[in-house]
């Protein structure tokens, strides 16, 4: 894996740990928990935050086809996506883009912890064989910002997960 892209995969690992040490304690009645109608709970917000990663990933393994037709980065969307860096890194809430807006509330704790951890299997896959050549290449293409850089994609996740945490903590309050 290129040093670069390993070390963007490091720290999401570190956030997921963390993640699974906020809910030491909860329970499967808590982790289903919503406050009301509007609001998520915490299965609700993993299931949000796996699928997000795992639709990343599965649309950068098709771009992969493209090969060397894939496009160079681009460094308007470069800009873009570390402005959104920033804003995620707010305590400010988003509304999550519709194909992701509605996560489940249906897995178990076990069964979250069992696919996060398939997920991140898959992405290890992926990372240690992608081709140092396509580094520079936009393999995926982000909502806001457009078509970025494998290891801009990573920080984005890792970015989003640090966004979850604020919620996770407040609705742990909350119990």
């Amino acid at each position: 894996m290129h040093h670069s892209l390993e070390e963007h995969f490091a720290q999401m690992e570190q956030n997921k740990q963390l993640i699974w040490q906020m809910l030491d304690g909860i329970d499967e009645t808590q982790f289903h928990l919503k406050k009301n109608d509007r609001t998520w709970s915490l299965a609700q917000v993993l299931d949000h935050v796996i699928y997000s990663e795992e639709s990343a990933l599965n649309y950068c393994e098709k771009k992969m086809q493209a090969g060397d037709q894939m496009p160079d980065r681009s460094f308007f969307n470069s800009l873009k996506i570390k402005i959104y860096f920033w804003a995620l890194l707010t305590k400010l809430r988003f509304k999550a883009p519709k194909p992701i807006s509605n996560p489940s509330n249906d897995r178990s704790l076990q069964r979250t912890k069992a696919y996060w951890d398939q997920t991140r299997d898959a992405y290890v896959r992926f990372l240690e064989d992608y081709p140092a050549k396509y580094l520079g290449k936009a393999v995926f293409k982000h909502p806001l910002a457009g078509r970025i850089k494998l290891d801009e994609m990573l920080r984005f996740l890792n970015t989003h997960l640090i966004h979850h945490q604020f919620q996770i903590t407040r609705i742990s309050d909350d119990l």
